[in-house]
């Protein structure tokens, strides 16, 4: 288990939001606090991203071969939402990760990049 200070970014059409903050990297899994109530583990041997917050709890799976399906539970309404995930491009070097892909019309860039 190694401690590690990151930048993550998620950008779509609307909206760019950047976080510097510091993770937990351990077994290819990386954790960290997004803000005060957001938890955000990213798994790098399955490309699983996983944030869990007060309102929601949402699970996304990338693949660059097919397709495949996010879900997005809704805590007030105790109800899970599918969407459908196009992933158009993955990049990893070292604990750095880029993917670039679409929800439905949306198009976002996720990146999380260790600051050394």
């Amino acid at each position: 288990m190694s401690k590690i200070n990151i930048i993550v970014s998620i950008k779509n059409t609307e909206s760019d939001n950047t976080v510097k903050t510091s993770a937990i990297l351990q077994d290819e899994i990386i954790k960290y606090k997004e803000d005060s109530t957001t938890t955000v583990r990213f798994n790098y041997h399955n490309m699983n991203l996983y944030r869990e917050n007060n309102e929601l709890r949402m699970s996304y799976q990338f693949n660059k071969e097919k397709k495949t399906k996010g879900k997005i539970f809704i805590k007030e309404l105790n109800k899970e939402l599918e969407v459908d995930i196009k992933t158009k491009k993955i990049k990893r070097k070292d604990n750095d990760i880029e993917i670039k892909f679409s929800t439905e019309d949306n198009e976002f860039l996720y990146r999380i990049e260790e600051i050394k």
